[in-house]
């Protein structure tokens, strides 16, 4: 299946973003607009209302058939609050029989049919209405009061306006909106597709690096990239890229060091079997020695290399259980007891713990001490000191001998396999102790003391 890069995934948003949000704006903008254009065009209507209300309340007697001359003035007087008013909202006044009164004959022409509609709308009502009437091709919002006095000469006030006006404003202030919203959207998509080019050229060179160290091509990346994440991703790279040039140079080194250890042994059988084939040796007994010694050498590395082959794989997974000390440590110190006899080497162990259970598993503690045991006895002077102390939620065992201490060039590379220091025998023993630890979630560490070399061991509860 053919999939979408991650440019058009950011990309594709903002085009949807930059096609609606100018509508849906413009839209939402006019629908709302139009709500209140037309509130305030009826507050408008109700306004110009009240004022000539105010004005008839005035004016005119409360009487049921006023003297003609007394709704002249009232009606310049409406004149006059109608030029004043200069917006859009107009009157119509009626008098007894939804007869126009205001405006004048003369001055009614443009509204004659309007007039006439809404006098058709007026139904002797004395309650305040609100409508929409259309007149001659336009609809009018129109506003109906009953007259403020009692009087035949006049009846009804309406104030109206054209709803067109009202839309005039909303129209050209909605494609106001819609130019800026549209500008907005165009520069935002514009800022997104930047930046998109940017997280996606930054994602691509991470994506040549890595094809680069995939080909064993241990690259680092120098420059900076923009964003935190990317940076972090980067520093990613780079650490991985140089614990990969790491492991490839332990893994050259690995097979240097166990092809020397190999060939070693194998050119020294050969060598003694090829000085028995021709009869050179008097005593062919000793040839045999050396042999059998030779072979049991190859046995023990071809054998370390196999449980650290194990141990990698997790084929056997550890087994806990709880067991006291002494049952770790004394069969361990009875594994090197004939090379400990030999060297003249003095052990001793300091238990601060009074002989505590710990939940391990012994085999694999067994490996530990084995290597670490023999290790020690190998290298110290004359003393190997075993010590066991707590340590917060830990069991710490130490092993400590006199020698000459691990040279700070080689205590790096110590529990590297087939590592072979000053003095070493194949190089599997500690690379051993090391794997089988983490198999049981220890830590096993290395440093030299004033004396001596000290390896120790963590092993958590």
């Amino acid at each position: 299946m053919k999939r979408m890069s991650l440019f058009l995934w950011l990309l594709l948003p903002m085009l949807i973003a930059v096609l609606l949000l100018p509508l849906v704006s413009f839209r939402v903008f006019r629908t709302e607009a139009e709500k209140q254009a037309r509130t305030q065009a009826k507050n408008d209507l109700i306004a110009l209302q009240t004022e000539v209300a105010s004005l008839a309340t005035e004016t005119l007697p409360e009487t049921v058939s006023p003297k003609g001359n007394r709704i002249q003035p009232f009606l310049r007087s409406v004149s006059s609050v109608i030029s004043k008013s200069g917006g859009s909202a107009r009157i119509l006044l009626y008098a007894e029989g939804n007869r126009l009164i205001y405006p004048a004959e003369e001055d009614a022409i443009d509204v004659k049919t309007l007039s006439q509609v809404v006098a058709d709308h007026l139904d002797g009502s004395e309650a305040e209405t609100v409508l929409e009437i259309e007149s001659e091709g336009e609809t009018y919002l129109i506003y109906v009061s009953p007259s403020p006095v009692q009087t035949k000469r006049l009846t009804y006030l309406v104030t109206y306006c054209p709803v067109a006006v009202i839309g005039t404003w909303v129209s050209t202030a909605g494609r106001t909106v819609l130019l800026l919203s549209t500008g907005v959207s165009v520069l935002f998509a514009l800022l997104v597709l930047f930046m998109a080019h940017r997280l996606t050229r930054s994602l691509r060179t991470v994506e040549k690096a890595a094809e680069q160290i995939s080909r064993k091509n241990f690259i680092t990346l120098d420059k900076l990239f923009p964003t935190k994440e990317m940076e972090s991703l980067r520093h990613s790279v780079n650490a991985m890229s140089e614990q990969l040039k790491h492991a490839d140079r332990k893994e050259k080194t690995f097979f240097q060091n166990i092809s020397h250890e190999l060939r070693t042994p194998l050119m020294s059988i050969g060598g003694y079997a090829q000085g028995i084939e021709q009869g050179v040796f008097d005593d062919e007994k000793d040839a045999a020695r050396v042999i059998l010694s030779e072979s049991e050498r190859l046995t023990e590395l071809v054998n370390g290399l196999l449980k650290l082959s194990k141990l990698d794989k997790q084929e056997e997974p550890p087994t806990f259980a709880s067991v006291r000390l002494n049952g770790l440590i004394e069969p361990a110190l009875e594994r090197v007891e004939g090379v400990i006899l030999q060297r003249e080497i003095h052990t001793f162990w300091k238990d601060d713990t009074n002989n505590a259970f710990l939940t391990t598993d012994e085999n694999r503690v067994g490996v530990i001490l084995d290597n670490l045991l023999s290790n020690a006895v190998r290298y110290a002077e004359s003393s190997v000191v075993i010590r066991t102390a707590f340590r917060d939620d830990a069991i710490v065992l130490t092993v400590e001998d006199d020698g000459q201490g691990i040279a700070e060039t080689e205590l790096p590379y110590i529990f590297d396999r087939c590592y072979v220091g000053k003095g070493g025998h194949n190089g599997v023993g500690l690379a051993l102790a090391k794997a089988a630890a983490k198999s049981i979630e220890a830590e096993l560490t290395a440093q030299n003391s004033s004396s001596g070399a000290i390896f120790e061991l963590v092993i958590k509860q």
